[in-house]
């Protein structure tokens, strides 16, 4: 890949406005500000759209979300940067625990737009996996304020009115209050903010708004989990307006946050963005892997229970960020596939059960998703 080719990468796949800063950094390429990069862009325009097909190998940061009666990992949309064309995706896979299996192709049109950037759950009170928000990244500020659920079988756009439009948000599923939570993220209008919205199933509600003093700072790309021993939703991380990365870990329950571990305390985590986080149910757990820090890409694994970080120190795999996460209750394992290896999408599996990380399905894979970022994955059942 040509400098010009990892410049765009970097650009188009960052947080818009102050991420693609941090992303340029660490490659070591020109500054440039993201009007630039989409009017350079203009001309792939079409090209994307014929690109978008349903096969290959090299998609950026998926979202995961997680379901409960079957019990598969269902991973959605993400964008890829094969032969250098940025190409958005919104193909819907399922993963057993020993293959991937791709349920609805890239480019259907009853789906979901191709996008990055958004926020999936599985809502395990009705069965379906909510995603809200859009980021196409060819196109810098084209974001949506969508609402769509899925089934197991069929995506349908819930129409209603809710939360501004934004991407690089954080969304849980609080199954005490039966409530996805979403904060934060980047917004037309607002970039980054700290607003927190909760959706029941029927409408949106602003439980906590926009410049609030008491909640985390505005911030993108953080990372979250729903710890349901405590019933709290646990957020840490994530990046400010000037695309610096944060360590600090916060609470949210009962509609307030609470700061549990300020930056920079003893023990926390790398300061990082977009890594991978979830909570281990069977071990009452959260778990945060890799993601990409103010130094550059990192790797090792930490654990919270509630009071403070604890590093694993064990062979974790290789550095990424913006992959898709989640815990399939039903083996008691957290799945990560894909993301960022530096300057290439990957788009290998992995399995961490607590003790150790397994290789499940490795990179280059032709029977798995395209190799992606920023898209989302979730564990159901139906």
């Amino acid at each position: 890949m040509n400098d010009r080719a990892i410049w765009m990468l970097a650009v188009l796949t960052s947080v818009a406005g102050g991420g693609c800063r941090l992303a340029e950094r660490h490659l070591g390429v020109p500054s440039k500000d993201m009007s630039t990069a989409v009017t350079d862009l203009a001309s792939d325009m079409t090209m994307l759209d014929m690109a978008r097909t349903s096969g290959g190998a090299d998609l950026a940061s998926p979202d995961m979300a997680q379901h409960s009666t079957v019990g598969r990992v269902v991973l959605f949309g993400g964008v890829t940067f094969p032969n250098n064309t940025l190409t958005e995706m919104n193909d819907t896979w399922q993963y057993d625990g020993t293959k991937w299996t791709n349920t609805i192709p890239t480019g259907d049109p009853t789906s979901p737009s191709p996008r990055d950037g958004f926020v999936m759950v599985f809502d395990s009170g009705r069965g379906k996996v909510v995603l809200f928000g859009r980021k196409v990244s060819t196109k810098g500020s084209d974001l949506r304020d969508e609402t769509w659920e899925f089934d197991g079988t069929k995506w349908k756009q819930v129409k209603i009115a809710g939360p501004p439009a934004r991407n690089e948000a954080i969304a849980v599923y609080d199954s005490a209050r039966g409530r996805t939570v979403m904060f934060g993220g980047c917004g037309l209008s607002i970039c980054p903010s700290n607003d927190t919205w909760e959706y029941d199933g029927a409408q949106w509600i602003n439980t906590v708004a926009n410049g609030d003093a008491n909640s985390p700072s505005p911030r993108t790309s953080a990372r979250a989990a729903y710890d349901a021993t405590r019933q709290k939703v646990v957020l840490f991380g994530g990046l400010n307006g000037s695309a610096d990365a944060s360590n600090d870990t916060w609470e949210y329950a009962a509609g307030r946050w609470t700061n549990t571990l300020a930056a920079g305390a003893a023990g926390n985590p790398t300061a990082v963005a977009s890594a991978a986080m979830v909570y281990d149910a069977s071990r009452a757990k959260s778990v945060i892997f890799g993601g990409l820090g103010n130094s550059g890409w990192t790797q090792g694994t930490y654990e919270y229970g509630g009071s403070s970080w604890q590093p694993k120190n064990i062979a974790d795999p290789s550095i990424r960020d913006a992959s898709a996460a989640t815990f399939d209750n039903a083996r008691s394992v957290m799945v990560v596939f894909g993301g960022r290896n530096v300057g290439k999408f990957v788009n290998d599996t992995w399995e961490y059960d607590g003790a150790k990380w397994t290789n499940t399905i490795a990179d280059g894979d032709a029977n798995s998703p395209m190799a992606r970022m920023s898209g989302a994955a979730v564990f159901a059942r139906w």
